[in-house]
């Protein structure tokens, strides 16, 4: 799901797996955190009024209550999932890159990039060689927020940068490549508390999922981007890989595709993993062009079977005008996309990798389209997203210069911040 979520961690049936292995050339979605559940629908197929209620919490997220105002450093969203801003022109682009490497190996080796991305682009659109990747995003999710049997781990974003030839800012190619860290509980929290006292000064800001306010404010080459370069590079490296996964974007026949896959390791070697609920090591969506505007954008699964809480039938080039009884089933879609982003709901072993990314785009044409209701937050978090497109599929990153972060990216950060004011050993704001 990317992109990418998190599950318990299953190891691949090494006898299917390796014979396949030559065939799978891409990877999927982001892991996701929890347990499954299901709940009573919560929304109306009227018309959404102009300030819907605000809900109670109907998927058993406990509320926190009110912290007091503190000088101290407090764990925020922008903590556990940190998003590097893009520099504009003049600006420092120091960022992590996959080369970089401390005790326990680079972070990305060159060879692992050409297995996995055997073309050697992620996109054919703009430059996306090894060369060219970058740290976009890093995310660390606890063992007490994803529930019993997970992993805790650290999950780093890399996307192709480069510099657009007419304004000088940095652009961030499409396409992506996750790499997961195994990392113990212990350590994870660890690192935590040496990202909190790198922090110069508490940021108000945080509580928006947006680009660290720190980073923003310093640069890439600012006190907190350089104390947090190490942080990273003394926890994460090569020989704690666990996971990578690979989301590809290509271009033929007039269309736009986008190839997702997932690759766990064992033993030193790396074996594609079949994605949950399908049959397939890969699953392609093909559609618009990722800066279509919204209502006129579209997508369908090329690869694959029909997933559980399908969401697919609300991005379709064929979905039925507003008003139209046709339009009536599209509840059930809408309200499936809402469960899909819940990660009280729905893990990368319920739902596969292409619904999960559609969720967010099927959501929106709901919302815009349909005029579906929802509510306001379930998990009382904000967010930054300037995607115009159900094909722009990012759960954490960008869009050449498009702030890309779904509404399940932000519901899993909410519970990786519970998870650590869960241990009762640091703050939360």
């Amino acid at each position: 799901m990317s992109i990418f979520h998190r599950s318990p961690w299953h190891p691949p049936i090494v006898a299917v797996l390796v014979a396949a292995a030559a065939a799978a050339s891409a990877a999927c979605a982001e892991p996701s955190v929890s347990s499954t559940a299901s709940e009573p629908s919560v929304f109306s197929p009227e018309p959404r009024p102009a300030n819907p209620p605000l809900l109670p919490q109907p998927f058993g997220i406990p509320q926190i209550p009110p912290q007091q105002p503190s000088s101290e450093p407090r764990v925020s969203m922008t903590d556990v999932a940190i998003l590097y801003p893009l520099p504009s022109r003049g600006e420092s682009t120091a960022f992590v890159r996959p080369p970089e490497g401390g005790a326990h190996g680079v972070l990305l080796p060159r060879e692992v990039f050409a297995q996995f991305v055997p073309k050697g682009s992620l996109d054919e659109q703009a430059p996306s060689r090894y060369e060219n990747l970058a740290l976009i995003g890093l995310r660390l999710d606890t063992c007490y927020a994803a529930g019993q049997g997970c992993k805790s781990e650290l999950r780093a974003v890399f996307q192709a940068v480069y510099a657009d030839s007419d304004t000088g800012a940095t652009l961030a190619a499409d396409g992506a490549l996750h790499v997961t860290y195994a990392i113990s509980d212990k350590e994870l929290r660890e690192t935590m508390q040496e990202i909190l006292a790198a922090k110069t000064h508490d940021d108000l800001a945080s509580t928006e999922l947006g680009p660290h306010p720190l980073l923003a404010e310093e640069g890439l080459a600012g006190p907190f981007a350089t104390k947090l370069r190490a942080i990273l590079l003394s926890h994460a490296g090569d020989a704690r890989i666990a996971r990578v996964t690979v989301y590809d974007h290509s271009y033929d026949d007039g269309a736009d595709h986008w190839t997702f896959g997932v690759f766990d390791r064992l033993g030193g070697s790396y074996f594609p993993v079949v994605i949950p609920t399908t049959v397939g090591m890969t699953q392609t969506v093909t559609g618009t062009s990722p800066h279509t505007p919204l209502l006129s954008s579209s997508a369908f699964v090329s690869t694959g079977l029909p997933a559980k809480d399908a969401v697919t039938s609300l991005v379709s080039a064929q979905r039925p005008a507003f008003g139209t009884p046709e339009a009536q089933p599209l509840l059930g879609a809408f309200e499936a996309a809402l469960r899909v982003e819940n990660p009280s709901t729905h893990n990368s072993g319920t739902t596969d990798c292409v619904n999960c990314h559609l969720a967010e785009g099927a959501h929106r044409i709901g919302v815009a389209m349909y005029g579906f209701n929802e509510p306001r937050s379930l998990f009382g978090e904000t967010r930054r997203d300037e995607r115009t497109s159900v094909t722009n599929l990012h759960a954490f990153g960008y869009l050449k210069r498009e702030i890309s972060i779904m509404q399940r990216t932000a519901n899993e950060s909410s519970e990786a911040v519970r998870g650590f004011f869960g241990r009762g050993e640091l703050g939360l704001r």
